[in-house]
């Protein structure tokens, strides 16, 4: 690098101004990289814990601007959502049982009076019909799926997917809370498809 002193023709007379030479192509070309890499900062995505936490009101936390938290569930709502579920799972239970009977008996691999309080009198009758004549080489039947929905408190409609006689076929079903037995499940109709 080499050092080139000059005096300006406009400025008065003194110590002279120093000036440097052009650079050497290859310094031009690492300087323009330089200054062609893009610049790291910090940025702060996420705000510090201390913003994070919500005002604390009467009734609990709640965002500024926020509409008031719901009212906490009364002991009746509790109580009725718990006995809904209890409805809900006992009839689940009752379908499960009762269709797995249902299969073994159409089957032959049980009696039919297994059935008794579980299903009403046309239900039987319809079951009793319905058992296939032993076979040798026929598959055993079993039960594949249950489905269960409460169109009411006290009606359940069932479909259960099973294989019967080496086909695959489905069991239309319903329950109704009560009939012989008060608070149990009773299958009053029942149809295999």
């Amino acid at each position: 690098m080499t050092t080139v002193l000059t005096a300006p023709t406009d400025t008065p007379p003194g110590p002279a101004t120093p000036t440097t030479a052009p650079a050497v192509p290859e310094q031009r070309c690492a300087e323009q990289r330089c200054a062609a890499r893009p610049r790291l900062r910090r940025v702060r995505y996420e705000p510090e814990p201390e913003d994070v936490v919500p005002p604390r009101t009467d009734r609990g936390t709640a965002w500024p601007g926020a509409a008031p938290a719901p009212p906490a569930p009364s002991t009746f709502a509790v109580a009725t959502e718990r006995r809904a579920t209890e409805r809900e799972l006992s009839a689940r239970r009752r379908a499960g049982t009762t269709m797995r009977l249902v299969v073994e008996v159409v089957d032959g691999r049980r009696p039919v009076r297994q059935l008794h309080g579980l299903v009403g009198p046309r239900v039987l009758r319809y079951v009793t019909a319905a058992i296939l004549a032993p076979h040798a080489r026929r598959p055993t039947a079993r039960l594949t799926s249950v489905h269960v929905s409460l169109p009411a408190r006290d009606s359940a409609e069932v479909t259960a997917v099973c294989s019967l006689g080496g086909r695959v076929r489905v069991i239309a079903a319903r329950l109704e809370l009560g009939g012989p037995l008060p608070g149990e499940w009773t299958c009053t109709a029942l149809r295999v498809l």
